[in-house]
This record gives structure tokens, sequence and C-alpha cells, in this order.
């Protein structure tokens, strides 16, 4: 994970539904924005990119309980369980405006 992505926080918006073979329902955060690609420019660091919020992997349902006590597993995105993600994804429009805290 790059520098940038690690502490990715602020205002994004989710821009589409994505079906990944691999994990269970995700949704694509529109990061980074031209201002992000230009501070990361600036401190000579990639803006990184490809984040998303999604489920467990595939098959793991049944493991929740082991992903939330080993932490945060992804590299930069945001993972909940299935259940957590499912609620998400039928509730939240695509366009929503996000805030991203540490």
């Amino acid at each position: 994970m790059r520098e940038t992505e690690k502490h990715l926080k602020g205002n994004i918006g989710l821009i589409l539904r994505i079906q990944i073979r691999a994990i269970f329902l995700n949704l694509g955060i529109s990061y980074p924005n031209e201002a992000d690609k230009e501070y990361a420019h600036n401190l000579g660091k990639s803006a990184g990119g490809d984040i998303k919020i999604h489920g467990l992997p595939n098959g793991f349902g049944f493991a929740k309980e082991a992903f939330r006590l080993y932490g945060d597993w992804t590299n930069g995105c945001i993972a909940v369980d299935n259940e957590s993600m499912q609620e998400i994804y039928n509730l939240v429009p695509i366009g929503t405006r996000i805030t991203i805290l540490p």
C-alpha cells in the first residue's frame, strides 16, 4: 500500500457497483480525484486508486470473526462482513457522497 492510500480520508463519491468473482459485493470509490493526484505528485508518491468498499472473500463468510480479529486485511480498501455489505449495497445509491475518517 502506498503512503497516500493508507491515509485516504475526506469527502469522496461512490461511483459504481462492481461484481468481482473473488469478493462478496463491492462498491467503487471515486478516488483519486485531480487534487489527490496533484497532492501525491507533490510528495513524489503515487495517489493509488482502485479503492472499494467490499465484503469478505467469496467462500469465507463463515470466518467473519477471524477477519474481524485480524484487523485490516485489505490493501487500502474498506472491508466489512457480508451482512453489512449487503445492507450498504442495497441502501446506498450510486453517487452518494461519503466521508472516510481515519
